[in-house]
């Protein structure tokens, strides 16, 4: 009994223990010294693994740090949702800010967090559509009825982390355009007229 306690004591538990420790110092520096280990091969083994797995997270990181800088460098309104839960999985600054979203919307349901008093999907969601054709992008422009500001959108289905499938809008604002060729079709309606009659 004893005996079994103390071999389970050296050979497992503190070799365990040693490892768990340089698990916590590896957070911080990155690597694992997998020598001081050496005539333990199966911890030699073990420490080797974690530490490729510690240099991929990093990469991961690293890459998904630039990715999102990206995004929310963009001047336009990025949101990334689930197709079936409606859940915000990301949404840029640039969209957070001119929807005027707290910064815990991410897990929200999109129509709940972009609609006043939403009960479902928002009138002009090209979801459904996706759906049915999800190699097909979707692109329309409409008007916001909560903000009245007009959008180009472009939806699309794309392949997230874990390899599921998400619904990716990408809008920009075309409000200022829109109205400037308002105007200018405005102005042109007289001369047309005019040079209609002569």
């Amino acid at each position: 009994c004893c005996d079994v306690d103390v071999i389970m004591s050296r050979v497992v538990v503190r070799p365990l223990g040693e490892r768990r420790r340089n698990l916590l110092v590896a957070a911080g520096t990155g690597d694992i010294d997998a020598t001081k280990y050496a005539g333990r091969r199966e911890f030699a083994v073990l420490t080797s693994s974690v530490n490729a797995m510690l240099e991929k997270l990093q990469n991961t990181n690293i890459s998904l740090g630039a990715f999102t800088n990206i995004l929310n460098g963009m001047d336009a309104f990025i949101m990334v949702t689930d197709p079936y839960t409606d859940e915000i999985l990301f949404i840029n600054d640039q969209m957070r800010e001119h929807y005027g979203l707290d910064d815990d919307v991410i897990g929200k349901v999109c129509w709940q967090a972009l609609q006043k008093d939403g009960q479902g999907h928002c009138p002009q969601c090209t979801l459904p559509q996706l759906l049915q054709h999800p190699a097909i992008p979707v692109r329309q422009e409409d008007k916001n009825p909560a903000n009245g500001r007009f959008y180009r959108n472009t939806d699309h289905m794309i392949e997230w982390a874990g390899g599921r499938s998400v619904h990716l809008r990408h809008s920009v604002d075309i409000t200022d355009v829109k109205q400037t060729k308002d105007a200018l079709q405005k102005r042109l309606q007289p001369q047309e007229l005019v040079s209609a009659i002569s």
